[in-house]
């Protein structure tokens, strides 16, 4: 699969993967930043959105610039993966896509939660970056979901003068959290209340004092 954006098209066909049938979907296009578009890392969109005194967290959720979220990217992205689902089971899939595809993708496939997007928007992504993921496990069990990751990264992408295939791979497993209350109150703690009940007992005392007759009204 590959994204119908024009470098995708040519990175897929650069390849040269023999026998490579591929089939281009609209659903990967990159995130549309809106006037924001064309800045060459998430991390200039991020300090524009920084501006406006929203934490960076909520950059996955809040549109910029008039474009796509994180969040939105995210939506249509599942409505790929369960294209994927039902027309390509038990096969092996090659995606041709863009960074903040990537992005979304590990957020998907990893289940990454909230606190964890910070690092995932903090993530500078090198050019011909590969995420392997795999739904095999150990004695060649297939789960429901990608049990580990494989990231392969090219030695020295950069330099063009470079013609081998020098390559650097980190396999990580995939581990899913899930919370009890104690740890979904600790998360909600870590986030300081701009509003919490004295706040509004000392607001409606302050009201009150104001909206108080005096004696002479009386």
């Amino acid at each position: 699969y590959c994204s119908e954006y024009i470098r995708a098209m040519e990175t897929a066909a650069c390849m040269r993967m023999e026998h490579a049938s591929f089939v281009t979907d609209l659903l990967l296009r990159e995130m549309d930043s809106g006037y924001l578009k064309g800045l060459p890392n998430p991390s200039q969109e991020i300090r524009h959105f920084e501006k406006m005194n929203y934490e960076k967290a909520r950059f996955w959720v809040r549109k910029g610039g008039g474009g796509e979220s994180y969040a939105d990217l995210c939506m249509r992205l599942r409505v790929f993966l369960h294209n994927l689902s039902e027309n390509a089971t038990g096969l092996k899939v090659l995606i041709v896509c863009h960074g903040h595809v990537i992005r979304a993708f590990r957020a998907l496939l990893e289940d990454v939660q909230s606190d964890g997007y910070d690092e995932l928007l903090a993530w500078q992504i090198p050019n011909c970056h590969v995420c392997w993921y795999t739904r095999r496990g150990l004695q060649g069990r297939v789960h429901s979901k990608p049990t580990k990751v494989i990231q392969i990264d090219m030695v020295d992408p950069e330099n063009a003068e470079r013609l081998d295939t020098s390559s650097v791979s980190v396999e990580r497993k995939i581990r899913r959290r899930q919370l009890d209350s104690d740890d979904l109150l600790a998360r909600a703690q870590a986030v300081p209340q701009l509003l919490n009940t004295s706040d509004c007992v000392r607001e409606e005392r302050v009201c009150l004092l104001y909206t108080s007759p005096s004696p002479r009204d009386s």
